[in-house]
C-alpha cells in the first residue's frame, strides 16, 4: 500500500559522478554531482547556483563527466565535501588533461564524457546544464573484443534517501537482457 510522505528530496537512485572543469583560481577543479539524465549524445545536469564548480563550468563553456565505481567513494567525496579549495591542486586526485578541450578528467573512472555546454538554465536555486557530448571513453575492461560496452563490468554509485539522510547504494552483478519479461 502506497503512503503519503513528506520530505524536502527524495533520492530515488541517482549515479553519483565527478565533474571535471577549468578553474581560473585553481587551475583545474572538480565537484560532485548527482542530478543527470542522458539522451543519445546530450547530457543534462544540475548544480546549485551557489556552487563555484557551476560558475566556472558556466564561465568556460566545457567539463569532463566522471563515473567511478565504490572503490574511489574517497575521491567522490572529496570532490563534494571540500568547497572553496583547488583539490586538484592539492594533489590527493589523480586526474589527466584531455586533449580536445583541455578539461580534468579522472583516468580511474569507469566511464569519462566530455562535455561542451550548449545552454544554461537557472531555476529554483539551481543551474540546469544542457551539454553535447564531445567524446566518449570507458575503462578496456567494460569493452567486448566486438567493441561494444560489457555492462556487467560496470558498477556506478547511486544515491538513495530522503532530506533527512541519503545513503550509497551499489549494483549487483546480476545482469539481465531487455525484451524478456513481457505479460
Amino acid at each position: 500500500m502506497l503512503k503519503d510522505f513528506q520530505s524536502e528530496k527524495l533520492y530515488y537512485g541517482f549515479p553519483i559522478f565527478v565533474l571535471g572543469y577549468q578553474d581560473a583560481q585553481f587551475g583545474y577543479n572538480v565537484t560532485t554531482c548527482s542530478s543527470s539524465y542522458s539522451l543519445g549524445d546530450q547530457v543534462v545536469f544540475g548544480l546549485s547556483t551557489y556552487s563555484h564548480g557551476a560558475k566556472e563550468i558556466i564561465v568556460h563553456g566545457k567539463c569532463s563527466l566522471n563515473i567511478c565505481g565504490v572503490e574511489y567513494l574517497d575521491i567522490m567525496e572529496a570532490a563534494g565535501y571540500q568547497h572553496g579549495v583547488g583539490k586538484l591542486a592539492a594533489g590527493n586526485i589523480a586526474y589527466e588533461v584531455s586533449d580536445s578541450l583541455q578539461v580534468p578528467y579522472l583516468p580511474q573512472a569507469q566511464i569519462v564524457l566530455f562535455l561542451t555546454i550548449e545552454k544554461v538554465e537557472e531555476h529554483a536555486g539551481a543551474y540546469h546544464f544542457i551539454a553535447k557530448i564531445t567524446e566518449r571513453k570507458v575503462q578496456e575492461q567494460a569493452i567486448t573484443s566486438e567493441g561494444t560496452l560489457e555492462a556487467a563490468a560496470l558498477a556506478p554509485v547511486f544515491y538513495v534517501g530522503d532530506g533527512a539522510k541519503r545513503v550509497y547504494r551499489t549494483w549487483s552483478s546480476q545482469v539481465r537482457p531487455t525484451g524478456g519479461y513481457w505479460l
